[in-house]
């Protein structure tokens, strides 16, 4: 990679990065300058193992090697000439227990929820896009009502042929914006849903998604935390079994 030349990289030296507790992982260094630096191993980049100073050449790989107590994930983080670069290791990935405690009534918390969108008819409204279908793929913009007034947002692709298709519902990851159809996995022969979180258009010009970010989502993700009825993600994942409902309908 020319833009990283002049400086390192960390890995870890076994493929898989899988260790059992009681081994040692090790981690190589190889350096294409001569520089000094520091590093620091941690449980999961949270809690400090050990840190300390490195040496480094051109030319040259170094190991550092640590153990890990218990179920988890080791991060290395090396820092030289103010790059960091980042490799982990897990140990016994299989065996690790959630540390959350469940709450006693969260099945009937849910089961709530869902007695609550059952009420509320599902009312698709689908508008198809010609300059987006491709390949025999029909793609729809599609909004669907959700609890509360609210509605979700997305694309529907419907492959060619009669069907009954396979269906794939893809969530977004955090953070507001825009999405297009889902053509990849309607080329596969899928009835292909994607959404966005947000009670609002999917197809709208950055600035939108922007000035939204800014004021009224700026940190949705905190909205009605102190209630779990009042809570922003309540309705999101709520709007999701939604999208199941309508994609099995």
């Amino acid at each position: 990679d020319k833009k990283d030349s002049g400086s390192f990289t960390v890995r870890c030296s076994r493929d898989n990065a899988i260790y059992s507790t009681g081994e040692k992982a090790t981690f190589l260094i190889a350096s294409d300058v001569d520089g000094e630096g520091v590093f620091r191993f941690t449980d999961d980049g949270v809690k400090v193992i050990k840190q300390g100073k490195i040496t480094v050449k051109k030319g040259e790989t170094y190991k550092l090697s640590e153990g890990f107590p218990k179920p988890g994930f080791l991060q290395l983080a090396v820092t030289i000439d103010k790059k960091t670069k980042l490799a982990a290791a897990a140990f016994d990935p299989t065996k690790i227990e959630p540390t959350a405690v469940m709450p006693r009534d969260f099945d009937d918390f849910w089961q709530a929820g869902l007695k609550e969108l059952a009420t509320v008819p599902i009312d698709a409204k689908l508008e198809a896009v010609e300059k987006l279908s491709k390949d025999g793929i029909t793609a729809y913009k599609i909004t669907l009502a959700n609890v509360h007034d609210k509605r979700v947002h997305g694309w529907l692709c419907v492959p060619p042929g009669k069907g009954p298709f396979p269906a794939v519902l893809t969530v977004p990851g955090a953070g507001v914006y825009g999405i297009g159809p889902d053509l990849h996995h309607a080329r596969l022969g899928a009835l292909a849903m994607n959404i966005i979180i947000h009670d609002m258009p999917v197809d709208q010009d950055a600035a939108f998604y922007k000035k939204m970010s800014a004021t009224t989502l700026k940190d949705y993700r905190d909205i009605g935390m102190a209630d779990r009825e009042k809570s922003y993600y309540r309705d999101v994942i709520l709007g999701c079994v939604r999208c199941l409902d309508y994609l099995t309908s």
